[in-house]
């Protein structure tokens, strides 16, 4: 660990890649999500908004960076990473031809020995994302967002030994029942260019749930070979890529296929594949922006991730405001946000911060 120990509180000096953002990469990044609002991939639409374009979804950034990389110092030896939460900000939206400069910087990490788990090792980082020319972001600079994330790295082998080996089958779903499925995708509505303003808003109002899954392999390939890293090759660090996963510690040589095939997510204590971690974050977004709206902004999401998404499960994405305020001419509007299962699990929670406006004051 003392390898690890030496980055706290530094900046983590590893790659990414500089190109202009492309409209393409935008549009696939949301369809990989089903996160199918018109703003963030047509160009048409995006020009009649306030922002005069189309402009990148929140989830977006994590294309540029999966906010995964404070994990990527230190060797523990036959390990295994696990997303479990993360914290983003925004002050503005990426928006076509944008150059992004990315600072990761390693907060913290925490040894502990979890009694369902066996040791583990919790890493918290922040990424913060930076437009390096174009025009000043909503607060008037350059910043755009930050992402602080949390991941833990654990000893498979420790954790089935102390009984953390899930046996769930595969979920089986009458056809009725799929038919159910997609008629409440069908029923899902976007606010779009309608402004929803803050003196429309009831606390205790919830908001309209998004429905994701059945999930299968295609699900996680969708989202993930959408991730700008994976497609230029840089989700390491230049050169042998086996020998870095090597170096620290990864129970299993492809980080990927433990997602898709069910004999590799018993080997890290999991009955199956499942959802990458930022998929879940990014899908908790989707009921908030289509909520508030073209002129509303998502100010924070602040999420915790409970329990895995599994291949075959079914995602409910939901939210509920809990209390609204006006900050400097601004309305603010709180929200709790949830995700359940079809057991009706809560496998992700958190609260998120939205930016609605005022009748008689500027949008922007």
């Amino acid at each position: 660990m003392t390898e690890s120990k030496k980055w706290v509180g530094k900046d983590l000096p590893l790659t990414y890649n500089r190109d202009p953002i492309e409209k393409w990469e935008m549009r696939r990044w949301v369809w990989g999500l089903e996160d199918l609002n018109p703003l963030w991939f047509d160009e048409a639409y995006g020009k009649k908004s306030l922002y005069k374009s189309m402009v990148a979804s929140p989830s977006f950034f994590y294309s540029l960076d999966y906010t995964t990389q404070n994990f990527r110092v230190g060797h523990i030896p036959n390990s295994w990473p696990l997303y479990v939460g993360a914290r983003w900000e925004w002050s503005d939206a990426a928006r076509p031809g944008d150059v992004i400069d990315i600072r990761r910087t390693m907060l913290d990490f925490a040894e502990k020995d979890s009694k369902t788990v066996g040791p583990m090792v919790i890493f918290t980082g922040s990424a913060a994302f930076i437009r390096s020319d174009g025009p000043a972001g909503r607060d008037g600079g350059p910043h755009l967002a930050t992402c602080t994330s949390t991941v833990v790295r654990y000893q498979p082998a420790q954790a089935m030994q102390r009984g953390h080996k899930e046996s769930k089958p595969h979920p089986e779903y009458t056809r009725e029942q799929l038919e159910a499925i997609q008629q409440e995708k069908a029923r899902h509505t976007r606010r779009g260019a309608t402004p929803r303003y803050f003196e429309d808003v009831n606390v205790g109002e919830e908001l309209p749930t998004v429905v994701n899954g059945p999930h299968d392999p295609m699900t996680w390939a969708r989202h993930f070979t959408a991730v700008r890293m994976v497609m230029a090759g840089d989700l390491f660090e230049p050169g042998d890529r086996l020998a870095k996963k090597q170096e620290m510690g990864y129970t299993l040589p492809d980080p990927g296929e433990v997602h898709i095939r069910a004999d590799l997510g018993a080997k890290v204590g999991f009955p199956r594949g499942y959802a990458y971690g930022p998929q879940m974050v990014a899908w908790a977004m989707v009921p908030l922006t289509d909520w508030m709206g073209d002129t509303g902004f998502l100010k924070t999401l602040e999420i915790r991730l409970n329990l895995p998404i599994l291949l075959g499960d079914v995602t409910w994405n939901k939210a509920k405001v809990v209390s609204k305020r006006v900050e400097a001419g601004k309305g603010l509007i709180e929200c709790q946000v949830w995700q359940d299962n079809q057991e009706g699990q809560r496998v992700g929670s958190g609260s998120a911060t939205l930016v609605l406006p005022v009748r008689g004051q500027a949008s922007r």
